[in-house]
């Protein structure tokens, strides 16, 4: 799958990924999610500045501009990834539960 943003493109394989997506100039942030039993697919980012590929459970990247690399991978503790996008996660819950 693929998921475009004003400042990337994502291609997600059999995995979980949460976006934090803004605008140009913005911070986006985009977060490799921890699979049931602590398995990662991978995702990769890629757009006019370069590519970045995520393969570990909480792993991120920011992008602020469609001609700027996307930064180097990082290690979010889970309290980050939490605090970023748990109001996200929720609303997500929501929605799956009054689908039944």
């Amino acid at each position: 799958m693929q998921v475009r943003t004003p400042v990337a493109t994502i291609g997600v394989h059999g995995t979980k990924v949460a976006i934090k997506a803004g605008a140009e100039g913005e911070e986006n942030v985009i977060t490799l999610l921890e699979e049931g039993g602590g398995i990662a697919g991978e995702i990769v980012v890629t757009n006019q500045g370069g590519s970045q590929i995520l393969n570990q459970a909480g792993q991120a990247t920011s992008v602020w501009s469609f001609v700027g690399a996307p930064s180097a991978p990082t290690i979010l503790p889970p309290s980050q990834v939490d605090l970023l996008f748990s109001p996200t996660v929720a609303v997500m819950l929501q929605r799956g539960a009054k689908n039944r």
